[in-house]
């Protein structure tokens, strides 16, 4: 079994623990973890990903460039607002969180 016998290690690490859940644990009001511009960021950054993606995929499946830009593009406004809202839902859960 391995032990951690660093205590400037051990320390750190407790640090880190109990500040991030004395973070947390100061207001009783339940927020995002995540600020909603960074949320969006992230959303437009994957989506763009996953329109490359489903371009390819349709290219290669149909064998038309044009038909598979348009697939890609539909597709993935439709899945960019869904995901969008799936994020936003799950800040209002509070099942499974740490603190």
């Amino acid at each position: 079994m391995n032990e951690i016998t660093n205590p400037v290690l051990v320390t750190f690490i407790a640090q880190i623990v109990v500040s991030s859940v004395m973070d947390r644990s100061t207001d009783s009001t339940p927020r995002p973890f995540q600020a909603r511009k960074r949320a969006v960021i992230k959303t437009l950054g994957y989506r763009l990903l996953m329109v490359a993606v489903t371009v390819v995929v349709a290219w290669v499946v149909l064998g038309d460039v044009r038909t598979a830009i348009d697939i890609g593009l539909v597709a993935n406004v439709v899945k960019t607002g869904t995901y969008y809202a799936y994020e936003r839902l799950w800040d209002h859960i509070a099942w499974g969180r740490l603190a």
